[in-house]
């Protein structure tokens, strides 16, 4: 009955083992035919019922195992503190305490993903879906429950609810990652690594270690490329000398140093507004510049993406405030 209702309403549903698919296609066999759909069930009638996103609505799937120190709940707290307060919507309590958050589907749409910029919460979109009430968490078996309807009655037939959407703000922070995995700045840097990640690694390693006691059990909030550069505005020697002790003992916009990548001499030197921008060059190997975060890109040889991530993780510590 419940799996006839969400159709009737309009939402695609197949059955689930679990959080499994049952059916042979997964979720692409997810179906409003109140045929199909009753034969399922007539089939397996304690199955899980899988809810097909598609283009009707965006869920962000707030993950809560606090036994594995799961706690997207807080991830959550501390986003709405950086980025306002989400609107009241369709929400479930799974079986695990976590959330289930309904809102409709912007355009164009951002790409689903698992654990969102490192925090507990996932965006579900498009060729994927959701548990729904009244389901059966597999590892907890206790309900998900329904805070706030997604469908209602109205005059004998089940209907969708109006579904809120995000705020812009938080559309823009997510469209930012989930429209395009590459991320790049205003120049154009290697996403491959071809250190194999050795100097990256190192520079976490020394974050990992800057992070009080207290930090290292709080997750830091993933920002946008201009969040971080924001955040940096007036802290690049701090941030450099960090990483690079040293590094920054020429005189900005006139001394020319040793390029710390290639090694020249006489080539390399930090712009007159270095402390707010980040800005470098090397005439040998960086030769086009480019703000704090590609510079760290190009002293770390990663990804802007994966700067970005270090950045935001050192702004966050006690260091840089």
């Amino acid at each position: 009955d419940y799996a006839l209702a969400y159709a009737q309403a309009g939402y695609p549903v197949f059955p689930c083992s679990g959080k499994r698919p049952m059916t042979q296609h997964g979720c692409s066999d997810a179906t409003t035919d109140a045929v199909t759909i009753t034969t399922w069930w007539d089939q397996t009638s304690e199955a899980n019922i899988g809810l097909l996103c598609g283009e009707r609505f965006l869920v962000l799937d707030v993950d809560v195992d606090l036994d594995n120190m799961k706690d997207g709940l807080a991830d959550l707290v501390k986003l709405e503190t950086e980025l306002g307060p989400l609107p009241e919507g369709p929400t479930t309590t799974t079986g695990r305490d976590g959330r289930h958050r309904f809102f409709r589907c912007p355009i164009p749409a951002p790409l689903g993903s698992t654990k969102l910029y490192g925090l507990e919460i996932d965006i579900r979109v498009g060729n994927q879906y959701v548990i729904v009430p009244p389901s059966q968490h597999p590892d907890t078996s206790r309900q998900y429950q329904w805070n706030d309807e997604l469908i209602i009655c109205r005059g004998g037939r089940w209907c969708k609810r109006l579904l809120p959407q995000l705020p812009p703000a938080w559309l823009e922070w997510i469209m930012e990652f989930r429209t395009d995995q590459k991320n790049e700045p205003e120049i154009g840097e290697p996403e491959e690594n071809t250190q194999n990640g050795q100097l990256l690694e190192q520079a976490r390693q020394l974050v990992r270690e800057a992070r009080s006691k207290a930090e290292r059990r709080t997750f830091p909030i993933r920002l946008s490329f201009d969040a971080v550069k924001d955040r940096a505005r007036g802290k690049w020697k701090r941030i450099f000398e960090f990483f690079w002790p040293g590094i920054t003992e020429t005189e900005p916009g006139i001394e020319y140093g040793t390029c710390p990548v290639c090694g020249k001499k006489w080539k390399f030197k930090f712009f007159t507004d270095f402390n707010d921008t980040g800005t470098c060059i090397c005439y040998r190997c960086h030769d086009k510049g480019g703000d704090g975060i590609a510079t760290v890109a190009w002293l770390l040889d990663c990804s802007p993406g994966e700067a970005r991530e270090l950045l935001c993780d050192l702004l966050q510590t006690n260091l840089m405030k």
